[in-house]
């Protein structure tokens, strides 16, 4: 029902796993006045359906826009019962101080390559955005790029949210 509510505002809603929702937020965006209004109003309509099925019980979430997927859920849990935007291009600078963890949690990369990194010295995203992308794909071979971009807080082909 909550997925179902927000497809009425932005109708490419996609639930990637179970308590997450994305969806592209460019084009709803500039519908509402921007991306804190969309914002505001996805924690409205989830708040909404929300109450429907929670039976009195708090259910805590959090709404998060950024220009990049990874950007976009991390912003999303730190949210937690409000919502968060991360301006365009700022998506790096609000991931660099993040531990190397959060590729794990969030970006889905494998917890021993990111173990791996940490061991290698790269505790935080930042380090290994600061890295050439060559010298990860010559040590990980081609899954060596995918923390590399989204330590880079490199957008995908769309702007997602996430709730």
């Amino acid at each position: 029902s909550v997925v179902r509510a927000v497809g009425e505002l932005v109708p490419l809603a996609e639930e990637s796993t179970p308590g997450v929702i994305l969806m592209a937020t460019r084009g709803p965006s500039r519908y509402v006045g921007g991306d804190d209004a969309l914002a505001q109003r996805l924690h409205g309509i989830t708040c909404d359906a929300l109450a429907l099925l929670a039976d009195g019980r708090p259910i805590t979430f959090g709404v998060g826009i950024a220009d990049g997927r990874l950007t976009a859920l991390v912003a999303a849990h730190a949210a937690a019962g409000r919502y968060v935007v991360v301006e365009p291009g700022e998506s790096a600078q609000c991931l660099a101080q993040l531990p190397v963890s959060v590729l794990a949690d969030f970006a889905e990369i494998d917890r021993d390559v990111v173990s791996l990194l940490h061991r290698l010295g790269l505790s935080c995203v930042g380090d290994l955005a600061t890295m050439k992308s060559s010298d990860l794909v010559g040590r990980f071979g081609p899954v060596g790029g995918h923390p590399h971009r989204r330590g880079r807080g490199n957008p995908g082909p769309c702007h997602p949210s996430a709730i």
